[in-house]
């Protein structure tokens, strides 16, 4: 039987005489057909802001964008938290009576520990014992670490000596030996070559060309102590 296109219709023809319908059934044959044109893009939907709605186009849909505002919650006169007028049925918590004063920790006298409520915690408060200094190859030495520090001997203090100004000071200076100035309090010591001031425990400054030169020309001084430069 030849296939007929699909006319997607039922003939109906009505008998008026008899009231009957009488039926004539067309074969349908279904067959893809051609797609048609892209459909147009769709409307991005807006929020108004005026109202709060959500918009198409210019359509107002009526729909809140957001929501609506929350209800606080608040305490009843029964003490229960309340929603909206409606008691969740959970009280709330109230301040309650002040806690017991808690216990003050201790050492005890026999194991050094720290006891609260006379229990022992089994800590103990005292520290564990240091490392006493030694000396090894002339150097100071903490457990096994080399502090490289050298022991002070007794020939290595130097000698302090003490002039009534820096003119009074040997012509040549002994580098082992401080030496002070009486009149200014200041102190110097023997470079090799001049003697050098300090000006803290740790600089040395040229004492300056007076000294220098007064005693590389081995001037005199008035102070009559017996010095070198009072005996040229």
């Amino acid at each position: 039987m030849q296939e007929q296109l699909a006319m997607n219709y039922i003939d109906l023809t009505q008998n008026k005489t008899t009231h009957c319908v009488k039926h004539r059934v067309v074969k349908i044959v279904n067959r893809e057909g051609i797609q048609g044109p892209p459909g147009k893009d769709g409307l991005t939907p807006t929020i108004n802001p005026s109202n709060g709605n959500w918009m198409l186009g210019d359509i107002d849909t009526g729909v809140q964008a957001c929501g609506r505002p929350g209800k606080a919650p608040y305490i009843d006169a029964e003490g229960y938290w309340c929603i909206d007028g409606e008691s969740t049925g959970i009280k709330a918590s109230v301040k309650g009576d002040p806690g017991q004063d808690g216990y003050t920790p201790y050492i005890d006298n026999n194991t050094y520990h720290w006891f609260i409520n006379g229990e022992d915690t089994g800590v103990t408060a005292l520290g564990k014992d240091g490392l006493t200094p030694h000396i090894e190859n002339g150097t100071w030495w903490i457990g096994d670490v080399d502090t490289g520090f050298e022991v002070l001997t007794r020939d290595m203090i130097p000698e302090l000596l003490s002039f009534e100004n820096v003119l009074c000071f040997p012509t040549v200076g002994n580098p082992k030996n401080l030496y002070v100035d009486s009149s200014t309090n200041e102190l110097y010591r023997w470079s090799g070559m001049a003697y050098k001031r300090f000006e803290t425990p740790y600089d040395l400054i040229d004492c300056g060309n007076s000294a220098d030169a007064a005693l590389s020309q081995n001037a005199g001084c008035n102070c009559n102590c017996g010095c070198d430069c009072c005996n040229p």
